[in-house]
């Protein structure tokens, strides 16, 4: 068949075509937040790494959890010409923010909701890469491995998602089955099972929970496509008694709304907890061997 023209580009196949025609059909963003404990360099780099990305068009929203101090709204007036932002006179927490620039800013504006977090690095191409998959395989939600990186964004660890939908449907009771920072989510299937709701420090894993239980496709790409940025406040917040105190009123919420069943996930949350019941010393080297990249 005679070769077609898309975009100034030649695509070789009627199939190639529409696929290219479909990624360039679709209304995105991504969606970010930011709140005054956020490093002004960190997010600096995190949202020059979102306006790097390149193969799909994308505007860019951000909502400003409260007051946030001269430093990060100084990085914010380098960026803001062109970026959407939302301002909450004060903290709502991470799951309630989105909730809020969601409701206000996204729904029925837009197809493909990409997350990204106000301190990591987005590699080259990963909104593409996830826009990609979702398209192909009609997704709507897909994630991806990320590398865990320090403050000078050396890598010096690793996390890992399952794959398959199998895989995530069973894992879920025991892990978070995607990675945050590096999902991307169809924003109509988000809507249908009620956005974000707030659960602190487990906000998007009770909502992968509604999104798997609506029967929606879900899957992860098995590629690291973000640097999420790592430090020793990470492990300490996982040991605590307060993260524990939160995790168990996760499995809680999941059990009663019949997000998990309910053996599977008393397992799961005995064996997260016990983890954290040898000392610190063992639950770093814990968390150090299953991030190893």
């Amino acid at each position: 068949m005679d070769r077609l023209i898309f975009n100034g580009d030649i695509v070789d196949t009627l199939e190639n075509y529409s696929y290219h025609n479909g990624i360039q059909a679709q209304k995105i963003c991504a969606v970010g937040a930011v709140y005054r404990k956020d490093n002004p360099e960190y997010f600096r780099a995190a949202l020059a790494s979102v306006f790097a990305q390149s193969g799909v068009s994308f505007d860019v929203h951000l909502v400003v959890d409260g007051p946030i101090g001269e430093e990060l709204e100084l990085v914010l007036n380098e960026f803001s010409p062109n970026i959407h932002v939302t301002r909450l006179s004060t903290s709502l927490g991470l799951g309630l923010a989105l909730s809020a620039v969601f409701e206000t800013k996204i729904y029925g504006m837009y197809d493909i909701a990409i997350r990204f977090d106000s301190d990591d690095i987005n590699y080259p191409d990963r909104f593409r890469y996830l826009v990609d998959a979702m398209i192909k395989d009609q997704l709507q939600l897909v994630g991806s491995h990320i590398h865990e990186i320090d403050g000078n964004s050396k890598i010096v660890g690793a996390r890992k998602v399952p794959l398959s939908y199998f895989r995530i449907n069973f894992l879920k009771h025991i892990i978070n089955p995607f990675n945050h920072p590096a999902t991307a989510i169809n924003v109509k299937a988000l809507k249908a099972v009620g956005g974000y709701r707030h659960c602190y420090l487990h906000e998007d894993w009770l909502l992968w929970l509604y999104i798997i239980k609506m029967g929606f496709k879900v899957a992860n790409v098995d590629e690291f496509l973000v640097g999420f940025r790592k430090n020793q406040g990470t492990i300490n917040r996982r040991f605590g008694a307060e993260f524990r105190k939160y995790e168990l009123h996760f499995y809680r919420v999941a059990i009663r709304s019949r997000l998990l069943n309910p053996i599977l996930a008393i397992v799961g949350l005995a064996v997260r907890q016990a983890s954290k019941s040898f000392g610190r010393s063992v639950f770093q080297l814990l968390y150090r061997k299953l991030r190893k990249h």
